[in-house]
C-alpha cells in the first residue's frame, strides 16, 4: 500500500493512502496535521484515482511543490517529495508501476532502423508555424505539469502516433510523467528502443519493431510496429525521453 512519510516535531510518522484519501493542513481535523503559520487550514489532499495517487493543492496560500516544482495537482511516483510549508512529505509506493520497460537484449540495427541526428533535420515553413503555436501554448502553461501535458498534446497533434509517453529520469529509473491516452493500468513499452536512444543521445526511428526487435515480447504484446524515441538532453546527459509508437508500419519519417 502507498504511504506518506513525514517528520513532525522530530518524530517520523507514516500515513497509508486509502480510498478515502488524505487531507493535509493546519486544522486539527486533517489526517496529517502540520501546525505551522504558512500552512493553510486545508492545504492539500492526496487521493487515489484508479491505482495511482495524486496530490491536489486545495487553493492554499503558499502552494504545494513536488520535487521542488510548484503544482496544482500532480501524479505521484514512488520517492516523490511533496513540499508543504517547511515540511517535506515522502510518497512511497514500491508496488506502483504504470510503464513497464521490457528487459530484452539489444538486437543489431537493420537497414530499417535509423538514428536521427539534429543536423539532419531541415525545417520547412510549416514547421516554423507549428513551433510558433507550440511556444505560445507553452508560454501560457501555469505549472510544469500543465507544461508537460501541452508538450505531449502538441506532439500527438503533429505526429501520427497511437500512443505517446514522456518519461523523466529519477535516479537510475525512468518514471512516466505523461501517458497518452491516459491509462490506469500497467502499460508496456519497448525498453530496448528507449535505452538505445538514451545511450546514443539521438532519436531512434524504427519502421517495423517486430522485425528489428524480434525477441521483444512487449513489442508483440503491445502491437507495436512503428516507434520513434527521442532523448531529452541537457549538458549532463539525458533526463528522459519522449516515445511515440503505433501498430502501423512506417508511420514516422526522419523528417
Amino acid at each position: 500500500m502507498a504511504r506518506i512519510t513525514v517528520t513532525i516535531h522530530g518524530e517520523q510518522r507514516s500515513f497509508p493512502v486509502t480510498e478515502q484519501g488524505i487531507t493535509i493542513g493546519r486544522q486539527l481535523d486533517n489526517e496529517i496535521v502540520l501546525n505551522h503559520a504558512i500552512v493553510s487550514r486545508k492545504h492539500a489532499r492526496i487521493e487515489l484515482r484508479g491505482r495511482r495517487a495524486w496530490v491536489i493543492d486545495l487553493n492554499s496560500r503558499n502552494g504545494v511543490t513536488v520535487n521542488r516544482l510548484r503544482v496544482k495537482e500532480e501524479l505521484l511516483n514512488d520517492g516523490d517529495v511533496i513540499g508543504i510549508g517547511p515540511f517535506e512529505l515522502i510518497f512511497e509506493d514500491r508496488a506502483a508501476q504504470s510503464v513497464v520497460l521490457d528487459d530484452n537484449r539489444y538486437f543489431p540495427v537493420t537497414s530499417e532502423s535509423q538514428s536521427v541526428a539534429a543536423h539532419a533535420l531541415q525545417l520547412q515553413p510549416s514547421d516554423l508555424q507549428a513551433f510558433y503555436q507550440i511556444s505560445m501554448r507553452i508560454n501560457q502553461a501555469l505549472d510544469y505539469r500543465e507544461l508537460l501535458d501541452v508538450v505531449m498534446e502538441e506532439i500527438i497533434r503533429l505526429v501520427p502516433a497511437q500512443r505517446g509517453f514522456l518519461l523523466l529520469r529519477k535516479g537510475d529509473e525512468l518514471v512516466p510523467r505523461v501517458i497518452f491516452p491516459p491509462s490506469t493500468g500497467d502499460v508496456v513499452i519497448a525498453g530496448s528502443i528507449v535505452r538505445k536512444a538514451i545511450e546514443r543521445g539521438e532519436a531512434v526511428l524504427t519502421h517495423d519493431a517486430r522485425l528489428e526487435f524480434a525477441g521483444s515480447k512487449s513489442i508483440i504484446a503491445a502491437n507495436i510496429r512503428s516507434a520513434l524515441c527521442a532523448p531529452l538532453l541537457t549538458q549532463v546527459g539525458a533526463i528522459g525521453v519522449i516515445l511515440l509508437d503505433s501498430p502501423g508500419r512506417e508511420q514516422f519519417t526522419a523528417r
